[in-house]
């Protein structure tokens, strides 16, 4: 299938993995088998379509190591590329209605909406504070972004679009 996806010119797919930790997968009723998510995203890379992985941290009942294993997965897994979000208890939805019963939201959900994808906790529960969230949240980025494979590729991307000559000129600010 892959492959026809690739001949189909696929060039980019976005899965959204969610969470590394099996048990938090099972609380929130996915099925997701991370050891496929893996087969798929190497059978992807392979036909030549990139990959950018969708992780969320501070569900209301995840805990500090279950957020350091999504983390760890998202570096593990040979994606292009990550994306973590903040989870939001948006009305209508069952998170809504647990954090609503056994939490507090620090934002009016239904009214206010400038604060949902800016890095910052909604809402607080007893298993998490938003200062651990957000925390977690910055560690996910640096850890992932900041490795010397990452950086290596980027300036690897950088160089075949721009040459080494656009780099020097940057870097001297010419």
């Amino acid at each position: 299938m892959f492959s026809l996806m690739g001949k189909a010119n696929f060039k980019y797919v976005v899965l959204g993995i969610e969470s590394g930790s099996q048990i938090v997968q099972e609380k929130m009723g996915h099925r997701l088998d991370l050891a496929l998510a893996e087969r798929t995203i190497k059978g992807l890379q392979g036909a030549g379509i990139k990959v950018c992985l969708y992780f969320i941290l501070g569900l209301p009942f995840e805990t500090v190591p279950e957020m350091r294993e999504t983390i760890n997965l998202a570096k593990r897994l040979p994606a292009n590329s990550a994306i973590f979000f903040i989870a939001i208890p948006f009305p209508g939805t069952a998170m809504y209605e647990a954090v609503k019963q056994r939490g507090t939201f620090l934002t009016d959900m239904i009214l206010e909406g400038k604060d949902y994808f800016a890095g910052k906790a909604v809402f607080e529960t007893g298993v998490l504070s938003s200062a651990v969230v957000e925390s977690m949240y910055r560690r996910a980025y640096r850890e992932y972004y900041l490795r010397p494979s990452r950086i290596l590729n980027g300036l690897e991307i950088w160089l075949s679009g721009y040459g080494p000559r656009k780099l020097r000129d940057f870097l001297l600010n010419e």
